[in-house]
Order: structure tokens, then C-alpha cells, then sequence
């Protein structure tokens, strides 16, 4: 049957009952010359409302992304898994699919399609129609790799309709996974695998050229800190265009031969890497970093394994089918050195697609200073922040025994409260159970969501929680299982593990973790340490006899970000050094907003007369609306009474800010033209789901247009001041001083006592921390005290803790 004539059948399919639900049959975009035929789920409403060809948001949306990888479209063919619109109820959202729609639809009109076109390769668009083909696994591990069916080539995709939810790193993932259908449209066919040799790489790395893929495989386990001295280097891979080769641990040069690398190495993840060879005896002054070439270029996600396949069509193998609980280095042992220096093939090979177009768009400079933050992150990692053992058993000993007595308080309520759900039956009996749409399921059971039935009446906001007249038992006995699981976890999550270490916490700092380029951090992510009542966290760190703690933070840093790149006039007058109160700004940005004849009176009608709450609506505003918010968002940050209140406060701001709103614009028009924005320094930030044509991806791509800027600058700048920093130290204080963390706009230093003056004294010039790059300078504040928390002007609970009675404690412990 030709394609015209399958077409025809479609449009006047009424085969089974889902055409109840439609206007029209989504008929297929494409001729039968196409070689790959892109499967969605169904048309979306405005496709069925319009009559429109092509198949949902997803064909429009892949579609603009292949045109601007410089795909021709003819060799693309659209269509639709059900060719019906299922329904949508207002309030309650769109409808499944009739149970017999795939059947009937899917078994007759797609297989048509499929023979009419003879694909070479069939792209499905989320888990439906991935299953659909009898892909094996979720859909999250199963895209962007190629599997053989009984059809063919299937390229899974996640639907991108479903990310609209989570943060731009997935739209990244997913329009780079789009690359693999170009390479696929352009080859026909996947490259195979190169001949592995393995070979003496002493005799043979002259002419293994001067850039040479490394790979290392360490005995490192689950669990293990990256700093753990139990850790070694079990093999090192080699590879390049030609050959792939591998060092075994038996056959490694002697520690007294070694030196420098004979060759510039190119790493997937040279912070880790980098660490061990150094440790081994080896000096590594130059080298490469594909994940940093990646994410530079906008790539995602920075798995080794998930670039492989998109790039060159080839896929490694997993660690785990290697290596696992059941098998070991030793016993799988010629499988672990080809895989080790596989990984390292294909490392050299991303690094010969990635440098090319890096120099081409001129990002060498912004790559140099990721190679110096990373050197002053392995620093950072290996120093580790100093916390007391003495106050960790104290505090968890306090925990446990709160811990003990809530339970026993649960026990004697008679409430069913150790499973979750026989705890949410027992709180939801009797009443309607109602959840905003963006609600998950594990919010929707009865956990700490609930305690959001305690906001008063006159508090509760329209579409939040349904708010339940509970008894003040009912609440009490959910405020204590909600605080016993915080503590609980908190236990296991942070003090046992704490106490069970060698006095230093070793966190680790991800300078690629965001789309921004601002660290993020894990294990533990002490940038987002989990508050709870009556818990001093700061505290628990303390800096040992003869040192101190130096905090320096940037103030107001991405407020002046938006004054300097807005160059707004009224902003650049208030970001003025103050030349009587050194570091100090000649306006009160905050206070402005207050004093502003449009805030007074809106606080003269809302009987508003609190400093402090007037100075907390200033700062909502100020933060808020440079970064899209709204004037219904005001409203319900602010518990204001309608949403025009709010957007007069929106338009107020932008009254007095006059630049701000043209250079958002600005940065909208930019980001809808090339698919991102910049920093001040050139750094491209991607924004993948402008190109959407409507809905939430779309509002919040251009919301991110407006933020990223201001995010990515500050984050330079903290980066720029961390590398000095860093780099003076090395210099002048080496072993008196280190960089122990990374808090946002924060620097924490551990330094020595006899220099702590000094030392602060240096992080307030320009040659530390201030940064005067811009028309406003960034100025920093700087504190010093002997634990984090009283950096952070925190009670602390430990105050008596005198040296004789620490020793008398540590005696005993």
C-alpha cells in the first residue's frame, strides 16, 4: 500500500471508540523518500482542533532541534502511536488511551506506514510507544541508545512534553540525544567497533601522537570517598585514533621512574583521575576534560556511555557488567582491561569532535579557567572542613533520646503511624483528599505536605492543599512523625557517618552539576544542609586550636550582576562604594524599594507597618522580579489579596528600573534566535525548550533567559575570585591557609591564627575577592570566628563546652 493510500485510511478511520473523542485522525507529516520515521504518542488538542498533519507538541518541537543540527526534514517522516486525540477534562487532564486504540490504530495504520517507507531506523517518543516496540526498561535508561527489534533500529527518546516539569539539564539530554539521528540519516549505519590491540605502550607511545584518552580503574567501592588512602589504581587505559591500550597494576612503571605524563592526557572526569595519578607518583601539569568540553559546548547528559552512542554511534559497556558485587577485577580480569581502555578510545575520540568546534566558537579562555577550578576543587576536596567528634556524639545522643520519645508518643496515640500508608488512611478518613495539579504521589500521602493544614484560614492561598480542620491532637501527632523521620534520617544520613570519619568531612564539588556553572555540591551537599528545629549543624564544625574560620561573601551579588548588565542608571547610583563606610554600598537597594511611593501606599492600605515585614516584601520583590516573577506569583508569595495588587508591584519595580525590562527583552529576542544567552564573559548558557511553540517548557525557557545571564555571571565571578585565591596561597600561604568550601556567593577558609589577619585582609583587595570588572564593583564582607555557625550568627548550643571540660568529655569518650 502506498503512503498516500494509508493516509487516506486514516483520515477516514472510525475503527474503534477513540474517535469519539477526536475532531480528526492525525494523518502522518513526510514522504515515503524519509529514512527515519519519528513515532509520538497521539496528536495534542490544538493539532486535533486545527486538523494539523504530524503528530503533538514533540514533532514541532524535534523538529525546529533537527533543523538547527542541519538535518534535512525530507529525510524525516512524523506520525502518531494512536492517531486520535484522547480527551482532556478540565480539572483532571488528559485521558488515557481507549484500551483498544493501540490495537486497532497502531497494528494497521502504523505497521502501513512502517512498510510503506521501509525505514532505516524508527525514533519512538516516550514510554508508550517505546514499549510498544518491545524495548525492554525504563524509558530514562533506555533512551538516546540505539536497540535492535524485529523492525529494526529503535532510537527511544523521553517525551519531551514530560520534562516540562524538571530543569533545563534534561532538555539538554534530550535535543543532544537528537544527534544521533543526524549521524544516523548520515552514515546509514552504526560505526562499528575499532580493532583493539593491546600492546607495549612504552615502546610505542612516540607514535601514539601528543594527545592520548586516559582511563583509570581503582579499586574504588561503593561508599568510599574519593580521598580514602585504602583506594588504588588498578589499571591505567590508553587510547587514540588507531589503537587502545592498557597498563595492569603488575606491570606499572616504578614509582622512582616516574614523572611527568610522556604525552597530554585527555580525561572523562580528570578531577578524579588526576587525584590518583598524582597520589601514584605522576605530574599531570596539562591535560583535557571531556565532561568540561561537553558542557561548554551544551552537551548532556556527560556520561561517558550516554555521549558514546549519540557522537559516533558506538556504545561501551556499563561498569556494572564488567565489574559488580559478583564479580571482581581478578575474576573477570581481561574483560576490566579492555573495558578500562575502551573508556579510553572513547574518550580521545569525543575530544577529537569537542576540541575542534570549542576553538571554532573561541571558548579556549572559559575552558582554561575550568582547568584552573579544577585544580582548586581537588585542593578543596582533599583538605575537607574540619567538624567536632565530641559535639557529633553529643548532638546525636541528644537526637536519639528526642527520637525514642516521639515514638513512644505515637505508640500511645493508638494511630497506625510506621507504614505510610496505613498513617495517610488513618489522616485522610473522612475527608476529601485534594492535591494542586503539580502534586505528586508521595505528596499526596500524609507526610510533611500535611502540616500545611496548620496556615490559618485567612493565610490559605486558592489551589494549594485542600486545608482540613484538624484537632490539635491530629496535628501533634503529625508534627512528631514528621520531625522523628527528619531526625531519623538525618542520623543516618550525616552524624553516623560523621562520626565514623577521621574528623574532616570531604564533600565533593561538582563544577559542572548545573546549566549555570555553579558548583553543586554532594556527599554531603553541605550548600543545602537539611534544617531542622533545634538541630546547630554550623556548629558541628570547628576549627581546630591555632586556626580559624574566615567566611567571605559577596554581597548582593546577583542584584549588582543585574545592575551591570542592565547598566539600569538608578541601580549603577546605588551600587557606588560608599566612600565613608568602606565595603559598603551607598544605597540601601532594599530601603529604596521600601521608601518607593508605590510601596508606601500599598502598605498604607494593607496596614503594613512592620519594618521587618516591609523590608521582607522589598527583598521578595527585588530578587523576585528580575527573575520572571509575576504578578500572580507576588500574589501568592506575598498572601496578597488579588493578583492586580501584585502586577502593579511588577510594574512598579520596572517604573524604577527602567533598563531592566529592555534588557530581558534583549536576552528573550537572543535565546530565541541562537538557542542561548551569555555572561559577561561569553559563556553560552542553553536554553533548548525556547524553540518550543507553547506551554510550560516554552514560559520557563524564556523565564531562564532572564535568570541564567544573572546566574552564570555571579557564578564567574566566585570562580575567578577562588582561582586567585587559591593561587595566592599556593604562593604565599602555603600550609597556613586553604579553601575548605563553597557556599553559593561564599569563600570558607580554614586559616592559621598568626596570619588570620592578614590573610582577611587580602581577600578584601582585588588581588582576593573583590572584583571591580564592571561599572558596579562587587564588594565582599568578610567574617571570622571558630565555628561555621557563628560565621552565620547562630546560637550555639555547644557554648560550654570549656577546654577542661572538652578534655574531661574526650576522656571518656
Amino acid at each position: 500500500m502506498k503512503l498516500q493510500q494509508v493516509n487516506h485510511a486514516i483520515s477516514r478511520c472510525n475503527a474503534c471508540p477513540q474517535r469519539l473523542t477526536a475532531r480528526h485522525r492525525a494523518q502522518g507529516l513526510g514522504t515515503d523518500r524519509a529514512e527515519i520515521i519519528v513515532v509520538t504518542e497521539n496528536p495534542s488538542a490544538p493539532d486535533d482542533r486545527e486538523g494539523r498533519v504530524g503528530a503533538g507538541f514533540e514533532t514541532a518541537f524535534i523538529m525546529k532541534h533537527l533543523q538547527r543540527l542541519g538535518m534535512p526534514l525530507s529525510k524525516v517522516y512524523f506520525t502518531a502511536l494512536v492517531k486520535c486525540f484522547p480527551g482532556f477534562t478540565r480539572g483532571v487532564g488528559f485521558h488515557d488511551f481507549h484500551p483498544d486504540a493501540i490495537g486497532t490504530c497502531s497494528t494497521t495504520h502504523l505497521f502501513d506506514e512502517i512498510i510503506a517507507i521501509d525505514p532505516k531506523l524508527i525514533v519512538t517518543v516516550g514510554p508508550k510507544v517505546t514499549k510498544f516496540f518491545d524495548v525492554k526498561g525504563g524509558i530514562n535508561s533506555v533512551s538516546g541508545k540505539i536497540h535492535m527489534t524485529d523492525l529494526g533500529p529503535v532510537l527511544p527518546l523521553v517525551n519531551p512534553v514530560s520534562l516540562n516539569k524538571q530543569g533545563p539539564r534534561q532538555l539538554v539530554a534530550f535535543v543532544t540525544s537528537l544527534r544521533l539521528m543526524k549521524l544516523f540519516a548520515e552514515s546509514g549505519q552504526l560505526e562499528p567497533p575499532p580493532l583493539v590491540r593491546y600492546v607495549d605502550w612504552v615502546a610505542e607511545q612516540e607514535s601514539a601522537g601528543d594527545v592520548v584518552g586516559v582511563d583509570l580503574e581503582t579499586t574504588w567501592k561503593e561508599g568510599m570517598a574519593s580521598h580514602d588512602p585504602a583506594i588504588d589504581i588498578w589499571s591505567i587505559g590508553y587510547g587514540n585514533e588507531w589503537v587502545r591500550n592498557v597498563e595492569h597494576m603488575r606491570d606499572f612503571v616504578p614509582v622512582e621512574a616516574r614523572g611527568e605524563f610522556p604525552f597530554t592526557p585527555v580525561f572523562h572526569n580528570a578531577s578524579f583521575d588526576i587525584e590518583f595519578l598524582e597520589r601514584d607518583g605522576w605530574k599531570v601539569p596539562e591535560w583535557y576534560d571531556t565532561i568540561i568540553e561537553a558542557h561548554l559546548l551544551g552537551y548532556g547528559p556527560l556520561g561517558l556511555k550516554k555521549l558514546m552512542p549519540v557522537f559516533t554511534g558506538h556504545s561501551l559497556k556499563d561498569f556494572k557488567s564488567v565489574i559488580n558485587a559478583k564479580k571482581t577485577y581478578e575474576d573477570n580480569e581481561e574483560e576490566a582491561l579492555d573495558y578500562c581502555a575502551s573508556d579510553a578510545w572513547g574518550t580521545k575520540v569525543l575530544h577529537d569532535i569537542f576540541w575542534p568546534e570549542i576553538k571554532k566558537r573561541g571558548l579556549e579562555g572559559l575552558y582554561d579557567l575550568e582547568r584552573k577550578v579544577t585544580t582548586s576543587i581537588r585542593r578543596m576536596e582533599r583538605k575537607g572542613i574540619p567538624i567536632d567528634q565530641h559535639r557529633l556524639v553529643e548532638l546525636r545522643d541528644s537526637m536519639v533520646g528526642d527520637i525514642e520519645a516521639k515514638r513512644q508518643f505515637l505508640n500511645n496515640s493508638g494511630v497506625p503511624w510506621e507504614k505510610d500508608k496505613d498513617f495517610a488512611a488513618w489522616f485522610w478518613k473522612g475527608r476529601e483528599k485534594k492535591a494542586p495539579k503539580t502534586a505528586t504521589s508521595k505528596q499526596l500521602s500524609c507526610k510533611k505536605d500535611d502540616l500545611l493544614a496548620k496556615i490559618p484560614e485567612n493565610e490559605r492561598e486558592d489551589g494549594d492543599w485542600e486545608y482540613l480542620n484538624a484537632t490539635p491532637d491530629q496535628l501533634a501527632v503529625v508534627q512528631a512523625r514528621v520531625e522523628l523521620a527528619q531526625k531519623a534520617k538525618f542520623i543516618k544520613t550525616y552524624l553516623e557517618h560523621w562520626i565514623a570519619g577521621d574528623g574532616w568531612v570531604h564533600p565533593s564539588f561538582n563544577q559542572t552539576g548545573t546549566v549555570t556553572w555553579r558548583f553543586s555540591c554532594s556527599d554531603p551537599n553541605l550548600q543545602n544542609v537539611a534544617r531542622i528545629e533545634g538541630v546547630p549543624l554550623h556548629h558541628l564544625f570547628v576549627a581546630p586550636d591555632g586556626w580559624k574560620f574566615i567566611s567571605v561573601d559577596y554581597s548582593l551579588l546577583e542584584l549588582v550582576v543585574i545592575a551591570n548588565l542592565s547598566k539600569d542608571p538608578v541601580m549603577l547610583d546605588a551600587f557606588v562604594e560608599d566612600r565613608k563606610r568602606k565595603g559598603k554600598y551607598k544605597k540601601d537597594i532594599h530601603q529604596m524599594r521600601v521608601d518607593s511611593l508605590l510601596m508606601q501606599q500599598f502598605f498604607n492600605t494593607a496596614s503594613i507597618h512592620d519594618d521587618d515585614r516591609q523590608r521582607t516584601f522589598a527583598k521578595t520583590i527585588n530578587y523576585g522580579i528580575p527573575y520572571g516573577l509575576t504578578g500572580y506569583s507576588v500574589k501568592r508569595r506575598l498572601k496578597l489579596k488579588d493578583q492586580e495588587t501584585g502586577d502593579a508591584l511588577v510594574q512598579g519595580f520596572f517604573d524604577d528600573f527602567k533598563a531592566v525590562k529592555p534588557w530581558q527583552d534583549a536576552q528573550k529576542r537572543h535565546g530565541e534566535r541562537f538557542g542561548y544567552v551569555k555572561t559577561s564573559e561569553g559563556r553560552p548558557l542553553y536554553v533548548p525548550g525556547i524553540f518550543a511553540e507553547w506551554g510550560r517548557i516554552k514560559s520557563r525557557a524564556e523565564n531562564q533567559t532572564k535568570n541564567m545571564p544573572v546566574q552564570g555571571t555571579a557564578a564567574e565571578i566566585v570562580k575567578e575570585a577562588m582561582v586567585r585565591c587559591d593561587e595566592a596561597i599556593e604562593k604565599f600561604w602555603k600550609g597556613m591557609a586553604y579553601i575548605v568550601s563553597q557556599i553559593h556567593d561564599e569563600l570558607l577558609f580554614l586559616v592559621r591564627d598568626d596570619v588570620v589577619d592578614e590573610f582577611k585582609a587580602f581577600c578584601l583587595t582585588t588581588d582576593g575577592m573583590l572584583d571591580t570588572r564592571h561599572n558596579a564593583p562587587y564588594l565582599v564582607d568578610a567574617k571570622v570566628g571558630q565555628t561555621w555557625g557563628e560565621l552565620k550568627q547562630v546560637d550555639d548550643p555547644f557554648a560550654w563546652n570549656t577546654k577542661e571540660e572538652r578534655e574531661e568529655v574526650e576522656s571518656e569518650v
